[in-house]
């Protein structure tokens, strides 16, 4: 095991490729194999614990009584569902996704005894259907929208606005680093690594900090060769992914576009 000095400036594209991969062995490559392993659909168990590890399971809730799986139940058949009519165009798909949000919203309706509304599960559905259609797809989170989006409006227009911003130059930059990144594993997703880079655009300096740290430990664990192989991907990542991809949204244009 090689330690890894600390670098104080180290392009984006080096932090996210190193992410990706250690993401990819801890939480997205054993739930993917799991959905491979169920002949590509996905089960309620699986569906659970992708909620529970992306955060998104609030949206979901437990209805009272004994059937507390029936909303998951409901969920799942949903999302196999749209993985089988699953359109090509980013913007139909974003669509797709927000009037699914937007139904389970009004199915999973508030009641008097909770103690706080339904939001519509935007995040969950983009989330969940990505484990099933990842190419040339991403999932929207709202610490990713705020690397591209101006402030304002509700979930639904940030949903929008964020596959508006990002539809193009999310293809462009997927077909650019899939070759690059496949070279490491070709199990690893261009797509996620672009959610990666987002995601670490709209963190906080701290949150950016504490990420750096988490991948220098990860890199001091790898046997010396492979740790120099991902680096190198890594560096190379960086090398042609600036920190600057992904501009946020003109606010003019957008307030234009409102009007």
């Amino acid at each position: 095991m090689r330690r890894r000095p600390l670098v104080a400036e180290v392009p984006i594209g080096f932090w996210v490729t190193i992410e990706l991969y250690r993401t990819y062995l801890s939480e997205d490559g054993p739930l993917i194999e799991a959905v491979k392993a169920n002949r590509g659909v996905m089960d309620i168990d699986t569906l659970a614990q992708i909620t529970r590890s992306y955060a998104v399971s609030r949206t979901i809730p437990e209805p009272p009584g004994e059937d507390k799986r029936r909303n998951l139940q409901v969920f799942v058949a949903a999302i196999n569902d749209l993985a089988k009519q699953w359109p090509d165009p980013t913007l139909e798909r974003a669509k797709i996704c927000r009037e699914i949000a937007a139904k389970f919203k009004v199915d999973f309706a508030w009641k008097p005894d909770r103690l706080t509304p339904q939001h519509a599960p935007h995040s969950a559905v983009t989330k969940l259907i990505w484990f099933l259609r990842p190419r040339l797809w991403t999932v929207f989170d709202q610490v990713a929208a705020n690397a591209v989006l101006r402030a304002g409006g509700s979930t639904c227009e940030h949903q929008q606005r964020f596959y508006d911003v990002i539809a193009e130059p999310l293809v462009d930059w997927a077909n650019i680093l899939r070759p690059t990144i496949e070279c490491l594993d070709t199990n690893l997703h261009a797509e996620r690594l672009i959610d990666k880079f987002l995601l670490f655009k709209g963190w906080t300096s701290e949150e950016r900090g504490r990420a750096q740290t988490r991948n220098r430990y990860f890199l001091n664990l790898l046997p010396e060769e492979f740790g120099k192989r991902l680096e190198a991907v890594a560096h190379s990542v960086a090398g042609m992914l600036p920190d600057d991809a992904f501009p946020k949204e003109d606010g003019l244009r957008r307030r234009a576009a409102s009007i």
